[in-house]
């Protein structure tokens, strides 16, 4: 099953699962999203997109500020790896990181998250996925937030 999230001007691809195994391995993630990109690309083409995958952008530095990116960094490196962002400090530092990235209005991929925060940073998939449903959820509330205030 492959979650997609559309807004306009943009959609992204927030998650693979299967309803044959717990778990999707990174191989089988990447196969499945290598299949979704080639049926993709041709409809992007038709509408002027272009489809980047993780392997095309390397960093964050597209998303995210040097700012945006030490606050990622410096929740990470003081978080509970096994408890994500439950302890009341990393939370505040977390939320340090999602009001940077709200305030950059950054249209960080959540995938893309997903892959630096477990290839770069050190953090179980598992964990991961956690961070990338806060991280969508915190935006979204961020977002909405303003539109009230508005």
């Amino acid at each position: 099953m492959l979650g997609v999230l559309a807004r306009p001007g943009k959609a992204e691809v927030v998650n693979i699962t299967s309803d044959e195994v717990d778990r999707v391995s990174e191989d089988q993630y990447n196969a499945v999203l290598g299949e979704f990109a080639k049926i993709a690309d041709p409809i992007a083409a038709s509408c002027e997109c272009t489809i980047l995958t993780n392997k095309d952008t390397g960093d964050l530095q597209p998303w995210l500020s040097a700012g945006g990116i030490e606050r990622l960094k410096a929740f990470s490196l003081a978080a509970n790896k096994k408890t994500g962002s439950a302890h009341p400090m990393d939370a505040a530092r977390w939320y340090d990181f999602l009001i940077q990235a709200h305030r950059e209005d950054s249209d960080l991929p959540v995938g893309t998250l997903g892959e630096y925060l477990v290839g770069d940073l050190g953090w179980t998939s598992d964990q991961a996925q956690k961070l990338m449903i806060e991280y969508e959820e915190g935006r979204s509330l961020l977002r909405a937030y303003d539109a009230h205030r508005g």
